[in-house]
């Protein structure tokens, strides 16, 4: 494989420990990896190189990952990088953490323990998921939605993967790790969304209920609602799924969602 077809990770962490075991899961020739333990020189490479994914620690050598997820993101630094994937991997797994860096605008946040099958299996899923992106990047997007969509969900490998597929369609996205995490974030944004998709069983806040405080908002009331489930919709309660709401089992129908939004 040639290096303009492989993959580029930034892998960004104080331990030097923790960067090898991140880095042995991408051992292949497929992948080109590069190792970085401070803010300052991850900022640099993630500026003048385009990476595929970025793996962050919080706590790095002068700053913190949720600051460089904060300046990767942002419009206004013009990062090459802008558009990588974004994946904190920590072991310091609270929602507060998870909060702050779904708001910084990283892709995921993934737990670190000392039994990594948990983070191996989310990994290969997410990289199976960027190979196919890869292969993909030549083809046009099917859609061009082209809205600012928020979706909610406790799952961080369906929050990563969902992303990417509206994403890869022109959409641009907000995640939320909660029902009460997606009111905050509406609250502080009443105008931004033409769309929220919530997962339908969430600790908590369910999506359902999570829907009807949005309906009952004038200033929401012109929000398109979906709601995604595992769940078949004959197993459903009668009601369950608010009046005006969109149902969407997984694995989703992409034509589906796509004429939902239009």
């Amino acid at each position: 494989m040639s290096s303009s077809d492989s993959l580029k990770i930034l892998i960004v962490d104080t331990s030097k420990i923790t960067r090898k075991i991140i880095s042995s899961e991408f051992a292949s020739s497929r992948f080109s990896v590069q190792e970085v333990s401070n803010l300052e020189e991850s900022s640099k490479l993630a500026k003048e190189q385009k990476f595929d994914l970025i793996t962050l620690g919080i706590h790095l050598e002068d700053g913190t990952g949720f600051e460089l997820c904060r300046k990767i993101r942002s419009k206004e630094e013009n990062f090459a990088s802008a558009n990588a994937r974004i994946l904190f991997v920590t072991s310091d797994f609270t929602d507060e953490n998870r909060i702050i860096a779904h708001n910084a605008g990283a892709n995921g946040f993934i737990q670190k323990t000392a039994e990594l099958s948990s983070f191996q299996s989310t990994i290969v899923e997410i990289l199976k998921d960027l190979i196919q992106e890869k292969s993909n990047a030549a083809q046009k997007p099917v859609q061009d939605l082209n809205h600012k969509i928020l979706i909610v969900d406790d799952s961080e490998l369906n929050l990563v993967l969902f992303r990417r597929l509206l994403e890869s369609q022109g959409a641009e996205v907000k995640t939320a790790i909660s029902g009460e995490h997606a009111l905050q974030i509406l609250k502080e944004r009443p105008k931004d969304f033409h769309a929220v998709f919530t997962d339908l069983y969430m600790p908590s806040m369910n999506g359902n209920e999570l829907c009807r405080i949005i309906l009952k908002n004038p200033e929401w009331r012109r929000i398109r609602l979906g709601i995604t489930s595992a769940a078949e919709e004959s197993s459903l309660r009668p009601g369950e799924i608010p009046e005006g709401v969109g149902l969407f089992s997984k694995p989703y129908k992409t034509r589906e969602i796509f004429d939902f939004l239009k």
